[in-house]
């Protein structure tokens, strides 16, 4: 009885190593995960002692999380005083007096109550294409070549979803959105809080917008929209529950892998071809 593993086995784990070897990922220092990205939790200089010794007397550079702490609930600075219901209610606000396009971004741009547009995001990611689509396509959180350009789906992930719409004859019939409108320092992983903010603002561009049909590419538009948290691999090719929280237009929705996984993962391709094939003939 041989003692190795199988050769796919092997593989996967490299490919595993790998990634977090590409990501610089190589210890951990906490025994529970810090959001470093929030003013309080950065480094600060601490003043050393002779003998080379952090003194005593110096606050430690960390802020320490407490067991079972809520770290959804760590804001910046700038927002001491900030009150998730408060937030969430003026969003839902924001969203819902919007009556086109045009005044729903004015509106969120108005919306500081959100501690994700504070963490070094240079624009207000914009969506693009046909304002009165039968197809409205929601991705990930914007990456840096979005945040620069200001607008979603840029870059390789973009031509790989432009290539396939087009493909598919969709291609003046979609509207593309971000999953949430700024940047996450260091592409971070989005937060409960995250997606309870921006969740109005998706479903007031659903409701003005109209589309017959919405294709949610990842699990962060999944989890804006929906609130759900399931992998796309459990929640592909069949039409997900919707509620619409601003008016009461309901597409059909469905969920599919965000181009920028075809990017790294060619055989996945195949999977969202399909995917979108069975959109289009949703939509015929």
């Amino acid at each position: 009885m041989s003692l190795s593993a199988p050769h796919d086995a092997v593989k996967s784990l490299e490919s595993y190593l790998g990634f977090w070897m590409d990501h610089d990922v190589a210890e951990a220092y906490e025994f529970q995960p810090i959001n470093r990205t929030l003013v309080e939790n950065k480094p600060r200089l601490t003043a050393k002692t002779p003998t080379g010794k952090v003194s005593a007397n110096v606050n430690n550079q960390v802020t320490q999380t407490p067991q079972n702490v809520n770290l959804n609930a760590l804001v910046p600075e700038n927002l001491r005083h900030f009150d998730p219901e408060i937030a969430l209610n003026q969003a839902r606000h924001l969203a819902s007096t919007a009556t086109n396009l045009d005044e729903l971004y004015t509106n969120l741009s108005k919306f500081e109550a959100l501690p994700l547009r504070y963490e070094g995001g240079k624009n207000l990611v914009k969506g693009r294409g046909n304002a009165n689509a039968r197809l409205l396509i929601i991705g990930d959180a914007p990456d840096a070549e979005e945040d620069d350009s200001g607008v979603a789906f840029g870059g390789k992930s973009g031509k790989m979803l432009d290539q396939m719409v087009s493909q598919a004859g969709l291609s003046d019939q979609f509207y593309a959105l971000p999953a949430v409108f700024w940047r996450p320092a260091g592409n971070r992983p989005l937060t409960d809080s995250d997606a309870a903010l921006m969740s109005p603002f998706l479903h007031g561009f659903i409701s003005i917008i109209k589309p017959d049909a919405v294709w949610l590419m990842g699990p962060a538009a999944v989890k804006v929209v929906l609130d759900v948290t399931d992998g796309i691999q459990k929640l592909r090719g069949k039409d997900l529950s919707f509620k619409p929280l601003i008016g009461d237009h309901s597409p059909v929705l469905r969920a599919s892998f965000h181009p920028s996984l075809l990017v790294k993962q060619p055989m996945a391709k195949a999977f969202v071809w399909r995917d979108l094939l069975e959109m289009s003939q949703r939509l015929a």
